[in-house]
């Protein structure tokens, strides 16, 4: 037995039931009654959606609703059924919105079915479809048809992506909107409890259908966005499906090479030529009415001159004004067109060059080629894309002027006198917008066929084999390194006699001949430094040179065979010599700032070489060293010291420096022995006897007349000197003389008995004054040394 009900569930049962019956003669009223839509809710709270003939119904019944609440509104102040004018003008504004959302569902859900056809017909045609009906090779056409539809579906992918983006935006903007209702819904509700409001019904009525409208409306909308985003997902998913078939029968056409014959070609490039004799006379006719318009651009601003120069009235000049406006817009037209004219021919003659391409590609070409034309296609692609975005804002900025037109014309009515001319600028900017969507179209033409070359370069370059990509690699290498070869440094202006008379001429300078002359240079600066010591070797031979003469010969030689090397290196690649006019600036700079030093001792070494102040093979003394010079180069000078060590000595060092030269004037030189021996020596008998040795030594010279010398009386010993001279040879160190020379007066002495003395130190001792010694315990006490007791 089911259980009784309560009294509030009985009194909540009654209040419903009155509400009901409340709600349902509200309705029956004329144009104040609002229908619930005629759809069911779904779990979410959000209308599910209903039949074409249910949105047929409620799209009739809202405009009659509509309509009569109009014409309510026009016969009765909105006061008098408990409403303001802006609740009232919002109810119109929700049934109107409802009726659109109605409207807009029908044609989502009638697109919806086609859609649904499409997909059937599609998924058809592609489980049929086994080849294009006609044997391959196939023709370039039928190519060129499969890329226009597959440019085409991608145009509308990406508009379903663009509609499918809004439906969402309307579809999140209506569930708000619903929120919002529905809130406000609930709020009347409360509203409604007030005592305020208790006695007034129509009040009350009034605003809980105007409730009601307002979520109606928002769910009308909610179903709406989501049958029009239901149906932009369909469209995606079929344009989709039309790609991918698209794509499909475009791979099956490439697996053979298109077919494009001579013929073909011939038909196109005549077509081409058709079009240029046509344009061609468009640009003469284009050229004469230029030419009128200019006389009549002129004419009317010479009107206007001297209607201001005559003080006429205010709207005469005005009106001249408007004319010679009229006049400067049609002339602009005119140069628009001849400007456009002369791009049209242009294009023209680029277009038969992409044929021509298209043609070669087609029967052939290597990967060398087609990577030179990709690179040739890529820039011409930005050229033509720039000069689109010119076109297209030249087009806004006409259809603006166009517009801006019609708005004066609505604004001066239809018997003004103005609006002749108005009319006629109005004109003027519509056909300037004509011409330029033609000239957009045209554009649009060639980047269409550039882009199917485009396409065929990049399948033909899909299709090379590993072999001929790496024959493409080494070619764009060659063809990297030719350039860089060929790129021009800069210019040097070269005078040149042409039948008697000085012409100028600029001759370029390139990497390639840089490294040319460079190459000259350094294989003749080689077989110079190669051959230079048998010049030397052969000058000192034959001529009977001396060794010094030898090298100064060998310097000047080598300098005029560098320089003539120099020369020829820059004559052979046809470089002017004026190029060191044109470096003798940063020439001079580098000298002066860098290369002071190195010039400094380059010329100290030429001067060395003609002075000959300083020989090769001469021994000199440079800052307490003494050695043999062995080379005078031209920056440094290499000295041999005799322990073997070498030195390098700059050039400049010998003419700013005092050098002792002991070979300048010939190869003899003096040398002194130094002996001492013990006090109380025979010194006679020590004269004599290194008399004897000097005489009896084979290397120590006659004449000069060698000599002994008593010299000093040492702190240790007699002090005795022997003066002498010897012959020095360059593969004879003089010191071994001196060397045998003091092993001789050693044996010598050692035989007469006479003692060589050493360094000898006598100490004598005061004993009148005794010697004080310091006690160690002084030390350890820190006293002064001397303070201890004395011994």
């Amino acid at each position: 037995m089911p259980p009784r009900p309560t009294p509030l569930q009985l009194l909540a049962a009654g209040l419903w039931l009155l509400v009901a019956l409340a709600s349902a003669a509200w309705a029956e009223l004329p144009g104040l009654g609002t229908k619930e839509p005629p759809v069911a809710q779904t779990e979410g709270g959000e209308a599910a959606p209903p039949s074409p003939e249910m949105l047929e119904q409620a799209l009739t019944a809202t405009r009659e609703q509509l309509q009569s609440f109009q014409a309510l509104l026009e016969a009765t102040p909105a006061q008098q059924f408990g409403a303001t004018d802006e609740e009232a003008a919002q109810k119109m504004v929700l049934l109107d919105r409802q009726a659109r959302a109605y409207d807009h569902h029908i044609l989502a859900l009638r697109e919806l079915a086609e859609m649904r056809l499409a997909n059937q017909d599609l998924a058809a045609k592609m489980a049929g479809w086994e080849g294009f009906g006609i044997a391959p090779p196939y023709p370039l056409s039928l190519l060129d048809e499969l890329r226009d539809s597959i440019g085409a579906q991608n145009i509308l992918i990406k508009k379903d992506r663009i509609l499918q983006s809004f439906a969402q935006q309307d579809l999140d903007r209506a569930r708000q909107t619903l929120k919002e209702a529905q809130q406000r819904r609930r709020q009347v509700a409360e509203l409604l409890e007030k005592p305020a409001l208790a006695g007034d019904q129509l009040r009350q009525e009034w605003l809980d259908d105007l409730a009601r409208l307002a979520e109606a409306s928002a769910q009308a909308e909610i179903l709406s966005a989501g049958a029009r985003q239901k149906m932009t997902e369909m469209a995606l998913a079929l344009h989709n499906d039309k790609l991918a078939f698209l794509e499909r029968q475009l791979r099956v056409a490439n697996a053979t090479p298109a077919v494009f014959s001579q013929a073909e070609l011939e038909k196109k490039l005549a077509a081409v030529a058709t079009e240029q004799q046509q344009l061609e006379a468009e640009q003469l006719r284009v050229g004469r009415e230029s030419s009128l318009g200019q006389e009549r651009l002129q004419q009317a601003r010479q009107e206007l001159q001297r209607a201001r120069a005559a003080a006429v009235g205010q709207a005469e000049i005005e009106q001249l004004q408007e004319t010679l406006e009229l006049r400067q817009a049609q002339s602009d037209n005119l140069a628009l067109k001849a400007e456009f004219y002369k791009i049209r021919d242009v294009v023209l003659r680029y277009e038969k060059s992409i044929w021509g391409e298209r043609y070669r590609v087609v029967r052939g070409v290597d990967s060398a080629e087609l990577e030179k034309l990709a690179e040739r296609l890529q820039g011409a692609q930005r050229r033509a894309e720039e000069y689109r975005s010119y076109l297209d804002s030249s087009l806004k900025l006409a259809q603006n002027l166009a517009l801006n037109q019609r708005q004066r014309l609505a604004d001066l009515g239809p018997g003004a006198a103005a609006r002749e001319p108005v009319q006629q600028q109005l004109d003027n900017y519509v056909e300037r917008s004509d011409f330029l969507l033609k000239a957009l179209g045209t554009v649009d033409d060639i980047l269409r066929l550039q882009n199917h070359l485009i396409d065929e370069v990049q399948e033909r370059r899909q299709q090379t084999s590993g072999e001929q990509q790496l024959q493409g690699t080494a070619a764009r290498a060659w063809e990297l390194v030719r350039r860089s070869w060929s790129y021009e440094l800069f210019v040097v202006e070269d005078t040149i006699l042409v039948n008697g008379q000085a012409v100028t001429k600029e001759r370029p300078v390139t990497i390639g001949k840089v490294a040319v002359a460079l190459a000259i240079l350094v294989v003749g600066l080689w077989l110079v430094f190669l051959i230079r010591d048998r010049v030397r070797g052969l000058a000192a031979r034959f001529l009977k040179l001396e060794v010094g003469t030898a090298v100064l010969v060998e310097k000047i030689l080598t300098a005029l065979v560098v320089i003539a090397v120099f020369v020829f290196a820059l004559i052979t690649v046809k470089i002017p010599l004026t190029i060191f006019a044109f470096m003798g600036g940063a020439l001079a700079i580098g000298v002066g700032f860098g290369a002071q030093n190195l010039i400094n001792n380059f010329i100290s070494g030429m001067i060395l070489l003609f002075e000959r102040p300083i020989k090769v093979g001469d021994v000199i003394e440079v800052d307490g060293n003494r050695g043999r010079v062995i080379e005078i180069g031209a920056r440094c000078s290499q000295v041999r010291r005799f322990d073997g060590f070498d030195m390098l000595v700059p050039n400049s060092e010998f003419l700013q420096k005092s050098v002792i030269n002991l070979t300048l004037a010939d190869e003899l030189i003096r040398l002194k022995v130094r002996v001492g021996v013990a006090y109380g020596s025979p010194t006679r008998e020590v004269v004599q006897i290194m008399s004897e040795a000097m005489a009896e030594h084979g290397r120590i010279l006659k004449q000069p007349e060698p000599v002994v010398l008593f010299e000093d009386f040492g702190d240790s010993a007699l002090i005795f000197s022997a003066y002498f001279w010897a012959q020095v040879s360059p593969s004879y160190d003089y010191r071994i003389i001196e060397s045998d020379y003091r092993h001789m007066l050693d044996h010598r002495f050692g035989e007469a008995g006479i003692v060589m003395a050493f360094p000898q130190l006598d100490v004598h001792l005061d004993r009148a004054t005794p010697v004080r010694r310091a006690e160690r315990g002084a030390e350890k006490s820190g006293s002064p040394p001397g303070t201890g007791p004395s011994v």
